[in-house]
This record gives structure tokens, C-alpha cells and sequence, in this order.
């Protein structure tokens, strides 16, 4: 029984094949005498893929695709349609404006691209009819506007403060004195630290350091305003060091002050205190 079956399934699909060439040979005798349709069909598909290209309009992508099998079957008649291939591959070199990529950067963009997930967040900004996907990352949206405070290629100590929707502080770190760039020291504070609480920092308080100065007399020291100026402590030849930022949230005396950076940097010896002020920068995300 299984014997039949197969041998009737193999001269079904024989018969079927028969029918497909002849129907093949037939259509090819059909459009024999058509060549003037057939540069009609070619001008209409390129127009159609034209217009799919550049809209990604799914109906002209259908009609574009039904021309095409209609041109793809025609070759073995018309051979000379293999010429469409140089419009084609122009027309698929055209760029869809709605699929560009927009990534503003000022250097690090390509440094970022490989990385996982590529550390981007997702904006849709309307744009014309449709909602565009543009692809930024949160380190150039803080380049950005960072930028227009200070240039990125200063060389300066810099602290930053990561805040999340409640005003809660995420993270904080800095570096008082470096040669470093800016625009260095943000892409070392971003892969090191803030892509971590990316989804939720949404403000971000930056201190660029100036003026700092050694002062170690006592009656200058009890008069420094605090909400102006920070203090830095290093530890014997440097070995240790700790910094309080200027307008810290609970600190009012330089008593409470020192003692605050003591006990969080551990700092038990003698210490040189230096003073600085701060050009803060607010970035909301």
C-alpha cells in the first residue's frame, strides 16, 4: 500500500511539473510579441521600487515585488532585462531619511558603538507624519549640554552627583587635580560608574574645579564660607586625601566640615588642608 502511495505522490508531482513547464512555455509565447510592455513593466517597477525606497511604503513594496517576479520569469525571452540591475542596485543605494541613524557626538560615538547593548537610550521625537527612533546616547546628551557651560577641553578637576527621579543621590565620584581633558574624564565617569544607574538617573550636578589654593591658618579657615568653597585634606605626602564639595547639604561649620572628611576618607594623621571653589553645571536627562 505504501509502494502506491508513493508512486502515485511521485507522478502527481511529475504531472505537476509538466503543467508548470508548459504553462511556463506558454506564458513565454505570450510575451513574446510584448516587448514594448515589457519596457513599460520595467519603468513602472523602478518607479515602485524608487518610491518604496525612499517612503518604505509596504503597498509599493508589494507592487514592486509582483513586478519584479512578473520582469524575473520574462528573462529567459527578454535576457536583455538583466540591464536593470545597475537602476536597482542606485535605486537600493539610496539612504531612507527615516532610517537614519542621528548620533551626536564630539568624539566617542564610535568608541561606544561596539559595546553591549550599545549603553544608548531610545528618544522618539515626532517628526512629520511619524514618530522617528533616533539613537542617542546619554553621554553625548551630557557632552551636549555640558559643552555649553565650559569647554570639553579644558583640563580641570571635575565631581559629579547622579540623582534619580526623587532627587536621591545614585553615585558620586570626581577627580580633584588631573591632565586630563572633560571630555576625557566624562567617558571614564560613564563606563566606570554612571551607565550603571543609567535607567535611573534622570539629573546630574557636575563641579568643575577652580581656584584651589593650600590654606592652613586656623582664622581664615573658621571664616570660609562653605556654601562657596570646598576643601580638599591630604594625608601626610599625599598617600591619603579627602574632598568635601562647596554647599554640601548638612555641613554649615568648617568643624563639622573636617570631621565629615576624616571619618569618610579615613584620614587619622596630620593633614594640609586646601580650599577651592566650583563652577557647578546642572544636566537634566
Amino acid at each position: 500500500m505504501q509502494t502506491i502511495e508513493k508512486n502515485f505522490f511521485l507522478i502527481l508531482v511529475i504531472l505537476i511539473g509538466i503543467g508548470l513547464l508548459e504553462g511556463y512555455k506558454a506564458f513565454l509565447g505570450f510575451i513574446s510579441q510584448q516587448w514594448g510592455s515589457i519596457l513599460l513593466i520595467d519603468v513602472v517597477f523602478l518607479l515602485f521600487l524608487f518610491i518604496y525606497q525612499i517612503k518604505r511604503s509596504v503597498i509599493f513594496g508589494i507592487l514592486a515585488s509582483i513586478f519584479a517576479s512578473f520582469l524575473f520569469l520574462s528573462l529567459l525571452e527578454y535576457s536583455w532585462n538583466l540591464f536593470l540591475l545597475i537602476p536597482i542596485l542606485g535605486i537600493l543605494s539610496i539612504k531612507n531619511k527615516n532610517q537614519k541613524w542621528q548620533i551626536k557626538s564630539t568624539g566617542l560615538s564610535s568608541a561606544f558603538s561596539g559595546l553591549k547593548k550599545w549603553n544608548i537610550s531610545l528618544y522618539y521625537p515626532q517628526w512629520n507624519s511619524g514618530l522617528l527612533p533616533i539613537l542617542m546616547l546619554v553621554i553625548d546628551k551630557i557632552k551636549t549640554q555640558l559643552s555649553s557651560e565650559i569647554s570639553l577641553q579644558t583640563k580641570a578637576g571635575l565631581f559629579f552627583s547622579a540623582f534619580d527621579l526623587k532627587g536621591q543621590l545614585l553615585a558620586s565620584n570626581g577627580v580633584m587635580k588631573t591632565d586630563r581633558t572633560i571630555e576625557m574624564l566624562l567617558q571614564s565617569f560613564y563606563l566606570g560608574i554612571l551607565k550603571k544607574f543609567e535607567p535611573q538617573i534622570k539629573s546630574l550636578i557636575f563641579d568643575v574645579v577652580e581656584d584651589i589654593r593650600l590654606q592652613n591658618d586656623p582664622n581664615v579657615l573658621i571664616k570660609l564660607p562653605l556654601d562657596q568653597y570646598g576643601l580638599f585634606l591630604v594625608e601626610g605626602e599625599g598617600q591619603n586625601s579627602g574632598v568635601l564639595l562647596p554647599n554640601t547639604k548638612g555641613i554649615n561649620t568648617i568643624q563639622e566640615a573636617l570631621a565629615a572628611i576624616k571619618k569618610k576618607y579615613n584620614l587619622n594623621n596630620q593633614v594640609s588642608v586646601f580650599i577651592f571653589r566650583t563652577k557647578k553645571i546642572l544636566i537634566n536627562l
